[in-house]
């Protein structure tokens, strides 16, 4: 189902949704959402909000994060959630497998850190807090 200007979803798409402005679901995928301005989802499973972009599976993506590998989550401006299982939020903070980070600007760090707070600028990535 596609609703809104310049949206679409391609004809390989099955039980997708597309509501919104400039949105879309593109490749094979199935189940997936793309809502608001820009959003884009591919995959399996998959939800895209605002300039969000959602690709693997059962992935979810709002504001301007990028969520693309199997059951990542990015929220917030310009986040990455690259790995398996990342959730990355705030602004410019990125997180790999198993990861998690929150902030802005993180430091991006390798397992066995877990958890990590950025407090860093646009030319010096740092972090406040980290977990292993």
């Amino acid at each position: 189902m596609v609703v809104g200007s310049s949206s679409s979803t391609s004809a390989n798409s099955f039980s997708s949704v597309v509501l919104g402005l400039s949105s879309s679901v593109t490749g094979s995928s199935q189940g997936c959402a793309a809502i608001g301005y820009q959003a884009t989802a591919t995959g399996f499973g998959n939800t895209a909000f605002n300039q969000g972009n959602a690709s693997g599976n059962f992935t979810h993506a709002e504001g301007s994060g990028t969520a693309s590998s199997s059951y990542s989550h990015a929220e917030g401006q310009s986040t990455v959630a690259n790995g398996a299982n990342a959730h990355a939020e705030g602004m410019y903070t990125e997180a790999g497998n198993m990861q998690h980070a929150e902030g802005f600007y993180n430091l991006v760090e390798s397992l066995p850190i877990i958890h990590m707070v950025g407090n860093g600028s646009s030319g010096a990535r740092s972090n406040a807090y980290t977990l292993d």
